[in-house]
């Protein structure tokens, strides 16, 4: 990727799944949101934040994650959330929340209503039957789902005991079955699209702070996880148990 004078530090590189010439890109501090048509090689700016201020520490802000609808990849969300050392430090004080891209990403409007206009959205999964059914994994607010594409929210967090969720992963063949990654609370798993949650982290280090997860798209027992203490784990079971795979990666903050 071409280089770019003033972005600071990145959080989202998203390729559009039907194209992979159209790139979405985004930065942790500049509320900005760059589109590519050509892989990478020109870029140029489809938004930016207005209450956003890289030069004050207390206005950094960027779109943590971005995500296309599987069943219509013109439909693009995209989660706010304040650079990575602010919340790492702790301070998550309000950012704003999600915006939404009906024309794969050239234009954004918001989608928050009061649960989800100030939070700080650290992961977006858009259910693969419908571009209006997504799930937002916040920093203080736990799991928050919309079924109306982004108009309303609701939180969805019985027996969820960690607030931090810092990814989501749903089941391609059984859109029931979710997954969450939690900081320092280790994996839960929902069999009915997030009304309920139990912990799926046996063999797992209890506190791990689990930052990305994949369920194998040819076979959906298989998930993995990454930890950025104790590296990356995989369970062949649909979550019940995890087993480290670390031969030979030399660094386990993943």
């Amino acid at each position: 990727l071409n280089y770019m004078p003033g972005a600071f530090g990145w959080y989202a590189v998203t390729p559009d799944p039907g194209n992979p010439e159209h790139i979405l890109l985004s930065d942790q501090g500049q509320g900005i949101i760059f589109r590519s048509t050509n892989g990478g090689f020109e870029w140029r700016t489809v938004f930016r934040h207005p209450a956003v201020d890289a030069d004050d520490f207390r206005r950094r802000h960027g779109f943590k994650d971005l995500a296309f609808a599987p069943s219509n990849l013109g439909v693009v969300y995209g989660g706010m959330c304040r650079e990575s050392r602010n919340i790492d430090g702790g301070l998550a004080d309000p950012s704003f929340g999600i915006y939404k891209s009906l024309d794969g990403g050239l234009t954004w409007r918001e989608a928050n209503d009061a649960n989800t206009a100030d939070q700080n959205i650290n992961v977006l999964a858009v259910d693969s039957r419908s571009e209006d059914i997504i799930y937002a994994g916040t920093v203080k607010r736990g799991v928050l789902r919309s079924l109306d594409g982004g108009r309303t929210w609701a939180p969805l967090n019985d027996g969820l005991r960690v607030p931090d969720v810092r990814a989501l992963a749903i089941d391609p063949e059984n859109w029931s079955v979710l997954y969450a990654g939690t900081a320092s609370g280790g994996v839960y798993k929902s069999t009915n699209a997030g009304r309920n949650w139990e912990q799926s982290g046996n063999g797992m280090d209890p506190q791990a702070v689990v930052r990305a997860l994949v369920v194998d798209p040819g076979n959906p027992q298989v998930v993995y996880a990454a930890d950025l203490r104790t590296g990356v784990y995989r369970s062949g079971d649909g979550g019940k148990l995890w087993i480290q795979i670390n031969a030979g990666l030399r660094t386990r903050a993943v």
